[in-house]
């Protein structure tokens, strides 16, 4: 009798542990199902309004390096790439067009910044981004868009970080233009002897700052193609990951510019 009871006992003990497990792994499974759920309706509206169109990242100073170059494009490939979760379908190409100054601005023997309208001629862009924009480029980008103006297309957001082109130029291109509050002056010895050497600034001295996820929050910005009304401001504090923010006051004018703004 004792032990007819002690086994009911432990039957009992051991359903329940089964039964508790088996909810276990249903709350699991339906975690991760609302996840990937969740992750599926945000790649859904990415896939809607990138498809037939491309956003094109052009690398430059600072930014060109091999190992640089690669980190981002393998970031951008796992968020919206064929091989990654967010691919727009099977058959697709990668919507993120990456361009690297100067070897994909080559003219003859020698880079030209005008090759970027010959690159995007037959392509449908859905916005452009830039790091460490060469001299002259968003002149060329102010072309594109004035001739996608005269044929009544929609245009398409700009965002450009470090730009080493014209100040004015680059904001009258730009949706928002993004520098680093500090320059230089923060810049270990070691920067600053590299940056002498060969007159371009590093990224890789901003403290904190993850370029390969600042990419991707400016390219869901240009995906999602909303405006931006007012809150300009808030939309680069998030994009910055709330870091702090103001706006860019020209050293010679002192004047205050409406869509540049440096970060600490």
């Amino acid at each position: 009798m004792k032990i007819a009871k002690k086994f009911v006992i432990f039957s009992v003990a051991l359903l329940f542990f089964a039964t508790a497990c088996n909810k276990n792994s249903q709350n699991q499974n339906f975690q991760e199902f609302s996840t990937q759920n969740k992750k599926e309706t945000i790649s859904e509206k990415t896939k809607k309004n990138l498809l037939g169109k491309k956003i094109a990242l052009v690398l430059g100073y600072g930014y060109n390096d091999e190992k640089t170059v690669l980190q981002i494009a393998t970031r951008i490939d796992a968020e919206f790439g064929v091989s990654g979760p967010h691919a727009i379908s099977e058959n697709d190409e990668n919507p993120i067009e990456i361009l690297v100054f100067p070897e994909d601005f080559m003219k003859g023997s020698k880079p030209r910044v005008s090759m970027l309208s010959s690159v995007l001629e037959n392509e449908k862009i859905a916005g452009i981004i830039t790091l460490g924009a060469p001299d002259g480029l968003h002149s060329e980008i102010a072309k594109i868009k004035e001739k996608i103006a005269e044929n009544d297309e929609t245009i398409f957001p700009v965002v450009s970080l470090f730009a080493q082109d014209d100040v004015l130029a680059t904001e009258e291109a730009s949706d928002f233009v993004i520098d680093y509050e500090h320059g230089l002056e923060s810049f270990s010895p070691q920067t600053l002897e590299a940056t002498e050497e060969t007159g371009q600034t590093t990224h890789n001295s901003i403290p904190g700052f993850n370029e390969e996820e600042t990419i991707i929050k400016i390219i869901q910005f240009e995906a999602k193609n909303e405006k931006k009304g007012d809150k300009l401001s808030e939309i680069v504090k998030n994009i910055l990951d709330g870091r702090k923010i103001k706006p860019y006051i020209d050293s010679e004018s002192k004047i205050q510019s409406i869509n540049h703004f440096t970060f600490e």
